[in-house]
Formats: C-alpha cells, sequence, structure tokens
C-alpha cells in the first residue's frame, strides 16, 4: 500500500518530484522555513518534522501540495536533514527525507522559490526574461535590450579560447544596467567520467574552478549555465553531476541550469541541475503549440521541486527551419509556456540589430512580452489559492492566479484563428480590468464574454476588495502609477536619463509605498 501511495503522490497535480521538499534553495536572514508536503486528498494530513532534535507537528489538508512550516532558529549553518513523518487520514503513514541548507548572507545571492518558481535576486522575487547572444558580446546590447525590458542574458562563450577581459566587461555593465547574466559554462562541460579523467578533462576542471571563482561574487550574476542540451548529445550525467559538484561547492549562492530538448530524457540529468530549460523549435515544421506542451512534459517529469524555463525560437531562415516565427506565434508560444508553469524565458537568439531575429517586429514582441511578465509578475509567482476558471473553448487555454484582493485570468489562443469565449471564473467580482489594453469589462455572474485574437492572448485583473483609491487632495497625476496604460512605462512625468542611454524607469510592482506599484 506504501508503494503505491508514494506513486500517487508523485503522479498527482500539482507535483512534486519528491513528496517532500523544503521550499527554498537555501536560507539566510529567514527566521522560518517551509516544507512542501504532496497530500493525497482533501481529508486532513498530520504531519510531523523532526529537525536537529527538534519536533513540529501541523495539520494540513486540501488535495495537492501542503505547507508546513518550521523554525529556522539555533539552526546551524550548512546542510541539515530533515525527517517528515507524513500520516494522511485514509491512508498508511510515510516518511521522508529532505536537506535544509543555511548560509550566511551574500549581497549577490539567488535563492529558488521551489514552491512558485521565483528566483530570489536583490531580496525580490524574479521572473528572468532574457536571451542568448554570442560572444563577444557586442558592446551596446546589454543597454540595448534591457531598455526594451529584458531582465537577462546567456552569451555564448568559449572560456578556452576567449579574453577574459571581454567577459569582464559585459559582466560589469549589465552590473551597472541591473541586467542578469545566466553564465556559461558550456566550453567546459563536455567529456569525463568522474574518476577516470582524461588530460584534457582535468585541464578544463582547472579553468572551471577558475572561472568560477572569478565571477562568482559578481552583483550580474544570476545562474551558471552548465550544459547545451546533453540530452542530444549524450553528454554522461555522472560527468555533469561532478562538474555540478564542483561549483556548487565553490558557490553555493547561485542556481545550476540545463537546457533539454528530450523531455524524456531530461530526468536522466536530475542530480546536475536546479532549473531545467526546454529549447523546442517547432516553426514552421511543427505546431506551434509544441513549445508549451514541452513545458507541460517537462513539468510531469520533474514536478514541482525544479523550476523550469522555456526557451522560445527566436530564429529561423536556413537548415531545418525555413522561416522566423511570426509575433502572433511567439506570443503564443511563449505564454502558453508560462501557463503550463515555465518561470522563465530565456530566447534563442540575439545578435542585433538585424541578424537574429531578423524581423524587428517579432522581437519587439519579446520585448513586450518581458513587460507584461514584469508588470504581473505579483500573479505570476503567487503562492496563495486561486479559483477555478473555465472556458467554454477547448483550443482557448485558460489559469487564474490570486494576489492579495485582486485576480489574474489569463487566456491563450493555441489556434490561429480568433475566437468568441465565454469564461467563467468563481469570483463576486462585477468588472474586470484588462492591463494592457486601456480597457474594462462587465462580469455577468462570474463570467467573461469576450474574443480572442488568433494565436492572441487576453489578461483580466478583477478586484475582490476595495481596491485602490487615489486621494483627491494629491495633485500629482498618478502618485500610485497605478493608472498607466501601457506595460513598464510610468505615467504622469517626463524622464530626464541623458547620463546613461542604458538607464530607464518603469514600473515595479514587487515594492509600493502606497497603491500596489512603484517606479
Amino acid at each position: 500500500m506504501l508503494a503505491s501511495l508514494l506513486a500517487f503522490l508523485v503522479s498527482a497535480s500539482p507535483q512534486m518530484s519528491s513528496p517532500v521538499v523544503v521550499r527554498q534553495s537555501f536560507y539566510t536572514t529567514e527566521q522560518q522555513g517551509e516544507v512542501l508536503v504532496q497530500l493525497p486528498d482533501d481529508a486532513p494530513t498530520k504531519v510531523l518534522i523532526q529537525l536537529r532534535g527538534q519536533s513540529v507537528q501541523s495539520t494540513v489538508k486540501g488535495r495537492g501540495i501542503g505547507r508546513v512550516p518550521f523554525p529556522l532558529e539555533g539552526l546551524p549553518m550548512g546542510t541539515s536533514k530533515l525527517t517528515c513523518l507524513v500520516a494522511p487520514t485514509a491512508h498508511e503513514p510515510w516518511t521522508a527525507d529532505c536537506d535544509v541548507i543555511r548560509l550566511p548572507p551574500k549581497p549577490n545571492e539567488v535563492k529558488i522559490d521551489r514552491l512558485t518558481g521565483a528566483f530570489i535576486t536583490d531580496g525580490l522575487p524574479l521572473f528572468p526574461c532574457g536571451f542568448y547572444c554570442y560572444s563577444p558580446v557586442q558592446p551596446t546590447l546589454p543597454e540595448e535590450e534591457f531598455v526594451r525590458g529584458f531582465s537577462m542574458i546567456s552569451p555564448y562563450q568559449d572560456i578556452q579560447h576567449s579574453d577574459l577581459a571581454d567577459r569582464k566587461r559585459y559582466m560589469d555593465r549589465c552590473g551597472q544596467l541591473g541586467m542578469k547574466v545566466n553564465y556559461s559554462l558550456v566550453s567546459l562541460s563536455g567529456g569525463g567520467s568522474g574518476s577516470n579523467l582524461s588530460e584534457t578533462d582535468k585541464a578544463k576542471r582547472e579553468l572551471l574552478v577558475k572561472e568560477v571563482n572569478e565571477f562568482k561574487d559578481h552583483p550580474a550574476l544570476l545562474a551558471w549555465y552548465l550544459c547545451d542540451e546533453p540530452d542530444g548529445e549524450n553528454v554522461s550525467p555522472l560527468s555533469l553531476e561532478e562538474q555540478y559538484k564542483i561549483v556548487h561547492d565553490l558557490d553555493p549562492y547561485h542556481p545550476i541550469t540545463e537546457v533539454f530538448n528530450t523531455p524524456s530524457k531530461a530526468p536522466l540529468y536530475r542530480k546536475s541541475i536546479d532549473v531545467a530549460m526546454a529549447d523546442p523549435y517547432p516553426i514552421p515544421n511543427s505546431p506551434a503549440t509544441d513549445a508549451g506542451d514541452t513545458i507541460a512534459n517537462l513539468r510531469k517529469s520533474f514536478g514541482w521541486e525544479v523550476p523550469l524555463w522555456i526557451v522560445p525560437q527566436a530564429f529561423g531562415g536556413n537548415e531545418w527551419w525555413a522561416r522566423e516565427p511570426t509575433p502572433q506565434e511567439m506570443r503564443m508560444m511563449t505564454w502558453q509556456s508560462i501557463l503550463n508553469g515555465a518561470t522563465g524565458i530565456q530566447c534563442f537568439i540575439r545578435h542585433g540589430l538585424g541578424a537574429f531575429p531578423k524581423s524587428p517586429t517579432m522581437w519587439a514582441e519579446c520585448g513586450k512580452i518581458a513587460e507584461e511578465v514584469f508588470e504581473l509578475e505579483p500573479f505570476l509567482h503567487s503562492a496563495e489559492k486561486a479559483p477555478d476558471v473555465a472556458c467554454n473553448v477547448s483550443t482557448v487555454q485558460a489559469r487564474c492566479w490570486r494576489s492579495g484582493s485582486e485576480l489574474l485570468v489569463a487566456l491563450v489562443n493555441k489556434t490561429n484563428v480568433p475566437v468568441p469565449v465565454h469564461v467563467k471564473v468563481d469570483t463576486k467580482a462585477t468588472e474586470a480590468r484588462l492591463p494592457f489594453e486601456n480597457r474594462s469589462v462587465l462580469l455577468s455572474r462570474g463570467a467573461i464574454d469576450e474574443f480572442v485574437d488568433a494565436y492572441g492572448t487576453r489578461f483580466y485583473i478583477l478586484e475582490e476588495g476595495s481596491g485602490w483609491k487615489k486621494d483627491p487632495a494629491n495633485s500629482v497625476v498618478d502618485p500610485s502609477f497605478e493608472e498607466n496604460p501601457t506595460a513598464g512605462v510610468p505615467s504622469g512625468c517626463y524622464l530626464n536619463l541623458r547620463s546613461d542611454r542604458g538607464a530607464t524607469v518603469r514600473i515595479d510592482p514587487r515594492v509600493a509605498h502606497s497603491g500596489r506599484r512603484s517606479a
């Protein structure tokens, strides 16, 4: 019975690849941690946590993931073993172990929130939106794309045969701008099988250690990009596990990423990743829905323990790919992936100004999506339970998130035909605001009746509380930046940014003085 229960726990939805996992990849100054427990049904489940001789008992209920808090006070630095005794009402009790990691705080630390997929950097959640590029990085590329809304770059670079000064230059520029880097170590990740290393492999390991030590404290560093499609290149999982350990031992403060093109093989590399990326490039040979479907398949493989990033196809015109995606295809591929659980975007590939992609309108769409994602971040990384949402059209995917008293309903049309939709939401709200269209619609008994464009999206924000109210005594046009009709752009002001062409001011929904936003 225990084996069948564990099989159910791993296959339940939403999932975790392990039935028990600590919520954050590591803790520093937090006073409380959380254990995420897969619950088999809606009945109450008793959970007993044992950690360093201390016990915490809690009762949770509701099918899905249960959250059990535990104190961090007195927990030593390093890795501690946590044991969970889980006793569901109608099932046999079972136990599972997981690791709790506590580290001294560092200014450039990056934590993973395994429940939401958020990267916690600079003390705030981040949904990375960026792109691959070539090396050496074009001198003005970071500033050109940062102002477009992108928050991350990942240059292909041959560490053995490139100039360290070039790498320092782009890293320093990204640090000035506030842009993050998924730093590629790919040129050092081939070959080897652990204990039996060739002389070439040993030289690469020495370079790996040197490179990680060079940049592990850099403010622009977001993650280490360890390997590119190891499932397609038959790179040894054991070799990558060894390299993962080298990097992680040198720098436990930054996660490690790899990209996969065969979801069924990706779990072979579970022990060498903190983030799994997927790079399906369907256009024009396969349905555009392959991108989102690949994320859904990876979610089944990895559960919620491993964040997933999508690599949208931003190239085409030769080889197997006779053309680039249209802007509409790019929009649908990216947002369908997000609705299926992607919490990061890294487009392949950007080489400005007109090499990849050739289409300025398609690349502009990528930037527009990045701005939308940043604007909607409080919803996309919310751990709050959201109501059910249903759409009467099977080819239109719908999902709902909650952030405080607001709901976000997102629709993605997976076909190249505009369709009328009837969307039902379990809410008492009577009006929905469309944040990127400067308009509102009325709800009839929790229902929205609209059209969704071909390969299009619609976003609706429903206020279930009192909402933000502008103080009539305030003479500033938009004092809390709540009324801006365009993603990312603060209204009611001019900007004097003459000192640096990469300087930006945009709406930030993660912090606020009053209302829900700041600039």
